[in-house]
């Protein structure tokens, strides 16, 4: 584990970050400076590959390193003397590697998802097992299906509660409403066709979008942001809005994210520009809201930014309750893109059921 330390050598002021963490005037920030030069989010650190970085969000002053400019992620090492906006906002930087602290609860959850891991697997067989036997009995009467319908797929509670989990959710907020809403659209897109044929239309495009995600060392959930945008319809458009495209970019958002969009060429349409304008987007986004926010994330994708930070400024405790789906119980956020982020989770369940089935 490792532990940046910044300081301001004229004032003491100290700050420790362990994790992602965003610098700004916005009291929803993790570190918080008061100063006119320095922008409402200004910058975000994070950690890759064992080493601290750091990234501007488009302040409107700058952040600079060593005193240059910070354009792209810039490493941090111990002597490096970081300003943001202005020389009065300057701290000289330390690096610590630490012995990895193991909290109380993390063991025991680790423990408990083992647990529940062994049992969905367990369940699936018992489950094919008994399906097999079903079928093979009424094999003249049943036509089978690819997906199984809602009562037939075992352990999906539990599987629902444990891909929350790995998405960033925080346990206590997964509660029985919760899983009963995910549960739903599951169960939409079982005894519908959308599913399947959005699916299919993924597997032409999976493998570029892939490596497009990897490239900017982003987990390849986001696919599925396609997946409920436009069911991975290169052409698809919004006319009440003007969104096009796979991603559904707006001509501004594309415009900002570099895609050419004039009377000759819209990229907007282009497998690969596209791809690579979302993934810029989606980087902005974990900037701003944490790279182990996904649903977070992907809301902000549906109804903006804007919309999601100022849902965040309404929470009393931000640091405790940073939560999707706080957000979703106290409804501060509009329903679409409750159910926008649902149908992404819901999406992601079954096929991770149906990965987990293949392997039996």
């Amino acid at each position: 584990m490792i532990e940046l330390i910044l300081t301001d050598d004229t004032t003491g002021l100290t700050f420790k970050i362990n994790s992602s963490s965003t610098l700004g005037r916005d009291q929803t920030n993790e570190i918080i400076l008061d100063s006119n030069f320095i922008s409402r989010f200004h910058c975000k650190f994070f950690i890759a590959n064992k080493n601290f970085y750091v990234k501007d969000l488009h302040s409107k002053n700058g952040t600079l390193v060593n005193q240059k400019i910070v354009v792209k992620e810039t490493q941090l090492q111990t002597g490096d003397v970081i300003s943001f906006g202005a020389p009065e906002n300057t701290f000289s930087i330390v690096v610590l590697e630490t012995a990895d602290e193991v909290k109380p609860g993390e063991f025991f959850l680790t423990h408990r998802m083992k647990i529940a891991i062994a049992g969905i697997i367990c369940i699936l067989i018992i489950g094919m097992i008994f399906f097999t036997m079903k079928r093979s009995d009424n094999h003249e009467k049943t036509i089978p299906q690819t997906i199984e319908t809602f009562q037939e797929i075992p352990g999906l509670r539990e599987l629902i509660k444990m891909t929350l989990v790995r998405l960033g959710e925080k346990p206590e907020y997964i509660d029985d409403e919760i899983v009963n809403s995910v549960e739903k659209f599951v169960q939409i897109y079982q005894k519908g066709t959308t599913y399947r044929e959005r699916m299919k239309e993924m597997k032409k495009y999976q493998a570029v979008m892939y490596d497009i995600l990897s490239s900017h060392n982003l987990n390849d959930d986001y696919i599925f942001i396609a997946f409920v945008e436009s069911g991975f319809d290169t052409k698809a458009y919004n006319r009440n809005s003007g969104a096009k495209g796979m991603w559904q970019f707006l001509s501004a958002t594309g415009k900002s994210y570099g895609l050419k969009i004039n009377k000759k060429v819209d990229e907007r349409t282009d497998l690969v520009a596209s791809t690579e304008a979302a993934c810029l987007y989606i980087s902005d986004m974990a900037a701003i809201f944490g790279y182990e926010s996904f649903l977070l994330i992907s809301a902000s994708f549906n109804c903006g930014d804007g919309t999601i930070r100022a849902a965040l400024k309404k929470i009393k405790n931000v640091k405790a309750d940073r939560s999707f789906f706080y957000l979703y119980k106290e409804k501060l956020i509009p329903l679409e893109t409750r159910e926008y982020v649902l149908k992404i989770v819901a999406a992601i369940v079954l096929t991770e059921y149906e990965n987990l089935k293949n392997l039996l």
